[in-house]
């Protein structure tokens, strides 16, 4: 009788047991699941504040980026600046020919550094103001060549440089005869008496050779981007000018802490 009592008793404890077992069961399942669901509702909650910091992020990164970039191009201009200078003989002209060279570079094919690099070319050996730039630009254009390399053509009057530009120099002394032909095919004669007067009609020659190549080429997809390009340039220069100083002021910082 005591036997059965206890085999009894044993089977109420291991059924008491399995109850139990299957009531933990049951909360472990119950908290999983809303373990899940509060998961589950704060990532449907923080979704949009981990959005915007994300895209706060990358905002930052981009206005760094562009922060950076137009402090480059605000410092590019300083130093075009400073180039005019140097062979201008006063600050103001240099500051109008810094103008017309930026204002140039927007509307045609090209970069304010290709612009400011001939103007301080020409202005070197005496060849002075804007219409020289654009006659040379227009020989440039036509002719697929940089300017600076026709800009060098001017300085030197060497006959090879010109030569490649579709113009025959012969000189003797101080004898300059240019013989080209014309845009109707027709051949043409000029001569010239001292470098100064050469120089002259030699870019007299590229704007009636050449011009409407800035034109033409402005139209072009090429021009049309670099002239996009140039306008971008223009528009970053002058927003990171006011960064510019203080920009100068902490890498002098740096290069005096180092």
């Amino acid at each position: 009788m005591a036997t059965l009592k206890l085999a009894i008793d044993a089977r109420s404890l291991l059924a008491t047991a399995k109850q139990v077992e299957h009531g933990l069961a049951g909360i472990k399942s119950s908290a999983e699941s809303a373990f899940h669901r509060v998961s589950r509702a704060a990532d449907i909650a923080l979704g949009p504040l981990k959005l915007m910091v994300s895209v706060t992020a990358s905002l930052k990164a981009m206005m760094l980026a562009a922060g950076a970039a137009s402090v480059g191009a605000a410092g590019d201009y300083e130093m075009f600046n400073q180039q005019l200078r140097t062979v201008i003989a006063t600050k103001k002209d240099a500051d109008r020919a810094f103008a017309e060279s930026i204002e140039f570079s927007v509307r045609t094919p090209f970069t304010p550094d290709d612009i400011v690099r001939t103007r301080v070319e020409l202005e070197a050996v005496g060849v002075r103001g804007s219409a020289a730039v654009e006659k040379v630009a227009s020989a440039a254009a036509a002719m697929n060549r940089e300017m600076s390399d026709v800009a060098s053509a001017v300085k030197s009057m060497e006959t090879e440089p010109l030569r490649r530009l579709g113009i025959r120099l012969q000189r003797e002394g101080d004898e300059f005869i240019f013989q080209f032909r014309d845009k109707v095919g027709q051949a043409q004669r000029i001569a010239a008496t001292g470098f100064e007067e050469a120089q002259a009609a030699l870019l007299s020659i590229f704007e009636t050779k050449y011009s409407g190549g800035l034109e033409r080429m402005s139209i072009t997809w090429q021009g049309l981007i670099s002239t996009l390009k140039g306008a971008v340039k223009d528009l970053r220069a002058e927003f990171g000018e006011g960064f510019l100083d203080q920009s100068k002021l902490i890498v002098n910082d740096l290069i005096e802490g180092s």
